[in-house]
């Protein structure tokens, strides 16, 4: 697997993240990918020197989008990925999605299936995430701006120069949240995105369930000006540059794009699909005008349902995945380290 010596897999983490990053480093610790750990926790980790391929940052108490600046810009290799500490990005996909880089050079990003796992009952099960992977394979870049994708693009697979010059401006943000816009719109910008289909991450759906989000896109829009003033500045300059548009037409255009995309427009069966995520990522239950029998009604009605359709053995038919043994391997490590 040659075009891994093409990647670095960037993993921030923090006080008492130990146990998860532990976990992490073993089981990279044969695989050839190499590891850029940057942890802004009080003291030190004595651990990391124990591991293969594995570069340590340290950087005390430094905020989130700041450290991650930092490392990105000690990156060499051609491709980085973002892993959160407790989730895991797949060796195999890393490469398939650093081979299609290398063969596709008008594409700026590439992932994999993403999987997620839950541990009810002490039964490890594995589930796709509930959005729509659809490769933005448009050539015009309105185009994809006009059509934000649902999901996720943070953690795929990108070209380094492209990650470094978003995390430079998003270092100044007030809130994470305003980096997110940054780095989906500017990577569409950029090139295309593709979905490939391989297993690429894995992440813990108890962990995301208990994960605190910043202000959402529309908080920051209404009540965080100059944050959303700088999105847009940031955005419409990159843009400009590549195409024949004012600065001023940008800054519409990707104000509408991102109102869109908040307001679940490019996406079907709105209402279904924000009941049955939010019970899947815990957060109804909390909600104290649902009462519990409610929330009981709608878990059984609506994500057992949901759940069902996102299950394992469907996921492979239905992409054609070459990988799914790594789901066995990443199932040993979530049984075999316990983690508080």
């Amino acid at each position: 697997m040659n075009e891994l010596k093409d990647c670095t897999l960037l993993v921030p983490t923090y006080n008492s993240r130990y146990g998860y990053l532990k976990r992490l480093l073993e089981y990279y610790n044969d695989s050839g990918v190499k590891l850029l750990i940057v942890d802004s926790s009080k003291k030190k980790l004595p651990f990391v020197k124990d591991y293969k391929n594995v570069k340590y940052l340290y950087v005390k108490n430094m905020p989130y989008l700041n450290k991650i600046s930092k490392a990105l810009n000690s990156v060499k290799t051609k491709y980085v990925a973002l892993c959160g500490d407790d989730d895991f990005t797949v060796p195999s996909g890393l490469y398939v999605a650093a081979k299609f880089l290398n063969k596709h050079k008008d594409y700026s990003a590439a992932q994999g299936i993403t999987i997620i796992y839950s541990t009810e009952k002490d039964v490890l099960k594995f589930y796709q995430t509930p959005h729509n992977l659809i490769s933005m394979s448009q050539s015009k870049i309105l185009a994809r701006i006009n059509n934000l994708p649902s999901y996720e693009i943070m953690y795929s697979l990108h070209r380094t120069k492209n990650l470094q010059e978003t995390f430079n401006f998003s270092k100044k943000l007030k809130f994470d949240n305003t980096m997110e816009y940054a780095l989906l719109i500017k990577s569409l910008i950029d090139g295309k995105h593709k979905v490939l289909p391989v297993v690429f991450s894995v992440r813990d759906n108890t962990i995301a369930a208990k994960q605190h989000r910043t202000k959402d896109i529309a908080y920051i829009k209404k009540n965080a000006k100059s944050d959303y003033d700088a999105l847009l500045k940031f955005l419409s300059k990159k843009l400009v540059a590549k195409i024949d548009i004012s600065d001023s037409q940008a800054k519409k255009l990707f104000d509408e794009a991102i109102t869109r995309h908040v307001l679940g427009a490019n996406s079907s069966n709105i209402i279904f699909r924000k009941i049955r995520n939010s019970i899947m990522f815990g957060t109804l239950n909390t909600i104290n005008v649902f009462s519990e029998n409610v929330a009981l009604f709608v878990k059984k009605k609506y994500v057992y349902r949901a759940l069902k359709e996102y299950e394992l053995k469907k996921i492979v038919k239905k992409n054609n995945i070459k990988n799914i043994l790594e789901i066995d391997k990443i199932a040993m490590y979530i049984k075999n380290y316990k983690v508080e």
